[in-house]
Protein backbone atom coordinates (compact mmCIF):
# COMPACT_ATOMS: atom_id res chain seq x y z
CA UNK A 1 0.00 0.00 0.00
CA UNK A 2 2.88 2.38 0.78
CA UNK A 3 4.43 1.78 -2.64
CA UNK A 4 1.09 2.65 -4.26
CA UNK A 5 0.80 5.80 -2.13
CA UNK A 6 4.26 6.89 -3.28
CA UNK A 7 3.36 6.23 -6.92
CA UNK A 8 0.11 8.15 -6.55
CA UNK A 9 1.90 11.09 -4.92
CA UNK A 10 4.59 11.46 -7.58
CA UNK A 11 2.10 10.87 -10.40
CA UNK A 12 -0.29 13.60 -9.18
CA UNK A 13 2.29 16.01 -7.72
CA UNK A 14 0.22 15.97 -4.53
CA UNK A 15 1.26 16.81 -1.00
CA UNK A 16 1.61 13.92 1.44
CA UNK A 17 -1.57 14.77 3.37
CA UNK A 18 -3.57 15.08 0.17
CA UNK A 19 -2.60 11.49 -0.62
CA UNK A 20 -2.99 10.16 2.91
CA UNK A 21 -6.58 11.31 3.28
CA UNK A 22 -7.90 10.54 -0.22
CA UNK A 23 -11.25 8.73 -0.40
CA UNK A 24 -12.74 6.98 -3.44
CA UNK A 25 -15.60 9.50 -3.53
CA UNK A 26 -13.10 12.21 -4.58
CA UNK A 27 -12.44 10.49 -7.91
CA UNK A 28 -14.73 11.51 -10.76
CA UNK A 29 -15.07 10.24 -14.32
CA UNK A 30 -14.21 6.59 -13.75
CA UNK A 31 -14.24 4.70 -17.05
CA UNK A 32 -13.71 7.88 -19.09
CA UNK A 33 -10.78 9.83 -20.46
CA UNK A 34 -11.75 12.70 -18.13
CA UNK A 35 -10.64 11.12 -14.85
CA UNK A 36 -10.41 13.81 -12.17
CA UNK A 37 -9.45 13.97 -8.49
CA UNK A 38 -11.46 16.65 -6.67
CA UNK A 39 -9.69 17.44 -3.38
CA UNK A 40 -11.97 19.23 -0.90
CA UNK A 41 -10.94 22.71 0.25
CA UNK A 42 -10.73 21.60 3.90
CA UNK A 43 -7.79 19.32 3.02
CA UNK A 44 -5.88 21.85 0.98
CA UNK A 45 -3.14 24.07 2.40
CA UNK A 46 -4.72 27.18 0.83
CA UNK A 47 -8.25 26.00 1.80
CA UNK A 48 -9.42 26.04 -1.83
CA UNK A 49 -10.81 23.04 -3.69
CA UNK A 50 -8.15 21.57 -5.96
CA UNK A 51 -8.81 19.71 -9.21
CA UNK A 52 -6.25 17.19 -10.43
CA UNK A 53 -6.77 15.92 -13.99
CA UNK A 54 -5.52 12.35 -13.93
CA UNK A 55 -3.45 10.70 -16.69
CA UNK A 56 -4.34 7.30 -18.12
CA UNK A 57 -1.77 5.58 -15.84
CA UNK A 58 -3.99 6.58 -12.92
CA UNK A 59 -6.76 4.23 -14.12
CA UNK A 60 -4.80 1.03 -13.47
CA UNK A 61 -3.23 2.47 -10.33
CA UNK A 62 -6.68 3.35 -8.97
CA UNK A 63 -7.94 -0.17 -9.64
CA UNK A 64 -5.03 -1.61 -7.68
CA UNK A 65 -5.39 0.89 -4.83
CA UNK A 66 -9.15 0.40 -4.53
CA UNK A 67 -8.85 -3.37 -4.60
CA UNK A 68 -6.50 -3.25 -1.61
CA UNK A 69 -8.39 -0.58 0.32
CA UNK A 70 -11.71 -2.37 -0.22
CA UNK A 71 -10.11 -5.57 1.08
CA UNK A 72 -9.25 -3.61 4.22
CA UNK A 73 -12.85 -2.33 4.37
CA UNK A 74 -11.60 1.20 4.81
CA UNK A 75 -12.98 4.60 3.88
CA UNK A 76 -9.40 5.62 3.06
CA UNK A 77 -7.75 4.68 -0.20
CA UNK A 78 -4.47 4.31 1.71
CA UNK A 79 -5.45 2.78 5.08
CA UNK A 80 -3.14 1.62 7.82
CA UNK A 81 -2.75 -2.14 7.67
CA UNK A 82 -2.95 -2.45 11.46
CA UNK A 83 -5.95 -0.12 11.78
CA UNK A 84 -7.90 0.29 8.50
CA UNK A 85 -10.16 2.88 10.13
CA UNK A 86 -7.22 5.31 9.89
CA UNK A 87 -5.23 6.53 6.87
CA UNK A 88 -1.56 5.66 6.56
CA UNK A 89 0.57 7.51 9.07
CA UNK A 90 2.07 10.93 8.43
CA UNK A 91 5.59 9.56 7.93
CA UNK A 92 4.93 6.13 6.40
CA UNK A 93 5.89 7.15 2.86
CA UNK A 94 8.97 9.01 4.12
CA UNK A 95 10.13 5.97 6.13
CA UNK A 96 9.66 3.84 3.04
CA UNK A 97 12.06 6.15 1.17
CA UNK A 98 14.50 5.80 4.09
CA UNK A 99 14.19 2.01 3.90
CA UNK A 100 15.06 2.25 0.21
CA UNK A 101 18.28 4.09 1.06
CA UNK A 102 17.15 7.66 0.35
CA UNK A 103 17.52 9.08 3.86
CA UNK A 104 19.18 12.50 3.53
CA UNK A 105 18.81 12.30 -0.26
CA UNK A 106 15.10 12.51 -1.04
CA UNK A 107 11.76 13.25 0.61
CA UNK A 108 8.19 12.69 -0.50
CA UNK A 109 7.62 16.45 -0.61
CA UNK A 110 10.69 16.64 -2.83
CA UNK A 111 8.72 14.82 -5.55
CA UNK A 112 6.89 18.12 -6.06
CA UNK A 113 10.12 20.03 -6.58
CA UNK A 114 11.39 17.35 -8.94
CA UNK A 115 8.19 17.51 -11.01
CA UNK A 116 8.24 21.32 -11.09
CA UNK A 117 11.88 21.42 -12.17
CA UNK A 118 11.50 18.81 -14.90
CA UNK A 119 8.27 20.34 -16.26
CA UNK A 120 9.71 23.87 -16.21
CA UNK A 121 12.80 22.70 -18.13
CA UNK A 122 10.86 21.15 -21.01
CA UNK A 123 11.09 23.04 -24.29
CA UNK A 124 9.84 22.35 -27.80
CA UNK A 125 12.10 21.95 -30.83
CA UNK A 126 11.92 25.69 -31.47
CA UNK A 127 12.96 26.51 -27.89
CA UNK A 128 9.53 27.52 -26.58
CA UNK A 129 8.39 26.36 -23.16
CA UNK A 130 6.39 23.15 -23.42
CA UNK A 131 4.40 23.85 -20.25
CA UNK A 132 3.21 27.23 -19.04
CA UNK A 133 4.44 28.14 -15.55
CA UNK A 134 0.84 28.92 -14.52
CA UNK A 135 -0.18 25.33 -15.27
CA UNK A 136 2.67 23.95 -13.19
CA UNK A 137 1.98 26.26 -10.26
CA UNK A 138 -1.73 25.49 -10.37
CA UNK A 139 -0.99 21.76 -10.44
CA UNK A 140 1.12 22.23 -7.32
CA UNK A 141 -1.85 24.11 -5.78
CA UNK A 142 0.29 27.16 -5.17
CA UNK A 143 -1.46 30.44 -4.43
CA UNK A 144 -1.00 33.27 -6.92
CA UNK A 145 1.64 35.66 -5.55
CA UNK A 146 0.00 38.65 -7.23
CA UNK A 147 -3.10 39.21 -5.08
CA UNK A 148 -4.94 41.21 -7.75
CA UNK A 149 -4.30 38.63 -10.45
CA UNK A 150 -5.27 35.86 -8.05
CA UNK A 151 -8.53 37.60 -7.21
CA UNK A 152 -9.55 37.86 -10.88
CA UNK A 153 -8.06 34.76 -12.48
CA UNK A 154 -10.14 31.68 -11.68
CA UNK A 155 -8.81 29.63 -14.60
CA UNK A 156 -8.25 25.93 -13.92
CA UNK A 157 -6.39 25.16 -17.19
CA UNK A 158 -7.76 21.59 -17.02
CA UNK A 159 -7.15 20.73 -20.68
CA UNK A 160 -3.49 21.82 -20.82
CA UNK A 161 -2.85 20.49 -17.31
CA UNK A 162 -4.29 17.12 -18.37
CA UNK A 163 -1.85 17.07 -21.32
CA UNK A 164 0.98 18.12 -18.99
CA UNK A 165 0.19 15.42 -16.43
CA UNK A 166 -0.04 12.83 -19.20
CA UNK A 167 3.42 13.89 -20.38
CA UNK A 168 4.65 13.64 -16.75
CA UNK A 169 3.11 10.18 -16.29
CA UNK A 170 4.67 8.98 -19.56
CA UNK A 171 8.03 10.44 -18.47
CA UNK A 172 7.81 8.58 -15.13
CA UNK A 173 6.72 5.36 -16.83
CA UNK A 174 9.60 5.57 -19.33
CA UNK A 175 12.14 6.17 -16.55
CA UNK A 176 10.68 3.38 -14.42
CA UNK A 177 11.05 1.00 -17.38
CA UNK A 178 14.69 2.04 -17.89
CA UNK A 179 15.34 1.51 -14.17
CA UNK A 180 13.92 -2.01 -14.36
CA UNK A 181 16.21 -2.83 -17.28
CA UNK A 182 19.39 -1.84 -15.41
Amino acid sequence: MTKLALKWTILTMARTDETRFIQASEIEGRGTDELLWRIPAKRMKARREHLVPLPRQAHALLDEIEQLSEAEKSAWMFPQTTNPKRPISENRMLYCLYDLGYKGIATVHGFRGLASTILNEQVTADGARRFDADWIELQLAHVEANAVRGAYNAAQYLVPRRRMLQWWADFLEDHEAVGKML
